[in-house]
């Protein structure tokens, strides 16, 4: 996922991009890591998970911290959540906040591998490399 930082040059623009980050917000540059978000796909992922779960949106939200009709606004209002709100929401289902947002299942191996890969930069460079098309 690329996030396109912008370098702050006075103090007001600091505080303004760290209080966009803080919310669990930032600006996406448009690639193809962010195409999921821009359709409509992960909604539908999300409430069929929701479904499937067997809860009813109102026990989602209230079960995630959110108000009862913030899954509603989400999935039929197009409300965007913040990672931190909709990580809460896959949680109180639960799902796999990787499935809802790109629709591939992440099992308990991957997390540990980009884990591993984020603990030690030196051993996610020489994965890259070998991943690279000569």
């Amino acid at each position: 996922m690329n996030i396109e930082y912008h370098e702050a040059t006075d103090t007001s623009s600091k505080e303004d991009i760290a209080s966009i980050l803080e919310r669990g917000r930032a600006i996406f540059r448009a690639s193809d890591d962010t195409k999921t978000m821009s359709n409509a796909d992960w909604r539908t992922r999300l409430a069929d998970a929701i479904g499937k779960s067997g809860k009813s949106k109102r026990a989602v939200s209230l079960a995630s911290g959110n108000g009862p009709g913030y899954v509603h606004s989400i999935i039929a209002e197009g409300k965007d959540p913040t990672i931190t709100n909709l990580l809460a929401v896959c949680d109180a289902i639960p799902v796999s906040m990787v499935y809802i947002l790109h629709g591939h299942e992440m099992t308990p191996e991957d997390a540990l591998l980009l884990k591993e890969l984020h603990r030690h930069p030196s051993k996610r460079a020489a994965i890259q490399s070998l991943l690279k098309p000569e």
